[in-house]
């Protein structure tokens, strides 16, 4: 073999092996891609479970939580925040009550037991709701 010969040989090796490697990175990036998209179908599926099991463990209306904060804290209620405690799976309630006196407390309520699991008094001195 001539010299000529060698090098055309040594640059058509050069482009397999560019041609290979592009080759793999597509497959790489395919792979990663398939990936991803069964990780986020997965976790949603989880997602999806986790929160039709704490829609199941729902035992009280939103009305009869209402009635359970007013118990508490008679009052107008001027906001309500329905959250999802991720300890226990199960939805909250936050009621924001102006009380007799014109001030702002909160009460949190379980869905599930209808207890009250928080009573925020931070506003009694402090801030007064016209």
């Amino acid at each position: 073999m001539n010299m000529n010969e060698n090098k055309k040989e040594e640059k058509v090796n050069k482009l397999d092996i560019i041609e290979k490697i592009k080759l793999k990175k597509k497959k790489i990036k395919k792979s990663i891609i398939m990936i991803l998209i069964f990780s986020i179908i997965g976790i949603g599926s989880v997602g999806i479970g986790v929160f039709s099991y704490a829609e199941s463990k729902v035992n009280y209306t939103e009305d009869q939580l209402k009635e359970i904060a007013l118990s508490k804290i008679p009052g107008d209620i001027i906001k309500v925040e329905k959250d999802f405690d991720d300890d226990s799976f199960t939805f909250e309630y936050e009621f924001k009550i102006k009380d007799e006196n014109n001030l702002l407390r909160e009460v949190t309520v379980n869905s599930n037991s209808g207890a009250i699991i928080d009573l925020d008094d931070n506003f009694r001195n402090s801030y007064k709701y016209d």
